[in-house]
């Protein structure tokens, strides 16, 4: 991005360490990719030429296909990304697995939602073998509560 500080946005599209020639016309992209490449030439930056792909009519990137009839998303990555994102969010190192709503919480609070969050979690929670051994405990397998004797130091 600091190297194309100057051009992002209007000659340039830049994500991660891909960028994208941009152009009203034919002649627009090639007069910005000349200042591009000759930007590169200026900082010495190395291009691997085998990753490169000029005056195409389609391609992927980021894992999605982009055409001129617009952006055609790989929903099998889609759902890896949120089963990520819900596995991260659902198990902590230092405090177990969360249920549901807590594992929801926390994916919102992350600035993440889709449609089925609610029940992908709930989904998750209910197949996560770790949650199901340490969930709560049930009414059947609680120790009846005993008062506890109070004594101060001088009741003697």
């Amino acid at each position: 991005m600091a190297i194309f500080t100057d051009m992002v946005e209007d000659n340039i599209e830049v994500s991660m360490d891909d960028f994208s020639m941009v152009g009203i016309s034919f002649d627009d992209c090639l007069n910005n990719f000349d200042r591009v490449l000759g930007r590169c030439e200026e900082i010495n930056l190395v291009l691997n030429w085998e990753k490169c792909h000029f005056i195409v009519e389609e391609d992927i990137v980021l894992g999605h296909k982009i055409s001129k009839h617009g952006i055609d998303i790989d929903k099998a990555k889609i759902q890896e990304e949120q089963m990520g994102i819900l596995e991260a969010c659902h198990s902590s190192r230092y405090y177990g697995h969360h249920g549901g709503v807590r594992t929801t919480t926390k994916v919102m609070s992350c600035v993440f939602y889709w449609p089925t969050l609610y029940k992908d979690a709930s989904d998750l929670v209910k197949h996560s073998d770790e949650f199901q051994r340490f969930g709560g405990i049930s009414k059947k397998n609680e120790m009846p509560l005993t008062t506890v004797l109070k004594i101060d130091i001088f009741d003697v």
